[in-house]
C-alpha cells in the first residue's frame, strides 16, 4: 500500500495476481524435510497453478516419483500431476490421447 503510486494501474494486492501464474515443480531445491513443500505450497496458493516438470532427459531429472513422496494429499497430487497441466493447455484428458 505504501507504494501504490507507483504502481497505479494494479487494481488487487500482488498476492491475488500470483494465483494467476503458473508454476512447475522443476527446478526445486529439495529441503531436508519434504513437508517443507506442502507449506511452500501453502503459501502461494500452488496447489491450483503447479504443474509437475520432470527435467528429463537431464541426468538430475526429477522422476515423478519423488513428488509422490512429498505428504500432499491425493488431490493436490493429482491437480500437480495432471489436472493443472490439462487446465493450462485447455485440454481434457479425453483430448490427451486424441491425434
Amino acid at each position: 500500500m505504501i507504494r501504490r503510486r507507483e504502481l497505479p494501474f494494479l487494481e488487487h494486492p500482488p498476492s491475488t495476481y500470483i494465483k494467476e501464474f503458473f508454476f512447475a515443480t522443476q527446478p526445486i531445491e529439495e529441503p531436508e524435510r519434504l513437508s517443507d513443500l506442502v507449506a511452500i505450497l501453502d503459501l502461494y496458493g500452488g496447489e491450483n497453478n503447479t504443474m509437475f516438470a520432470s527435467d528429463w532427459p537431464h541426468f538430475d531429472f526429477d522422476h515423478p516419483n519423488k513428488l509422490l513422496q512429498v505428504p500432499f494429499a491425493d488431490e493436490v497430487k493429482r491437480k500437480i500431476m495432471n489436472e493443472n497441466a490439462l487446465r493450462f493447455f485447455n485440454r481434457t484428458q479425453a483430448q490427451m490421447w486424441e491425434k
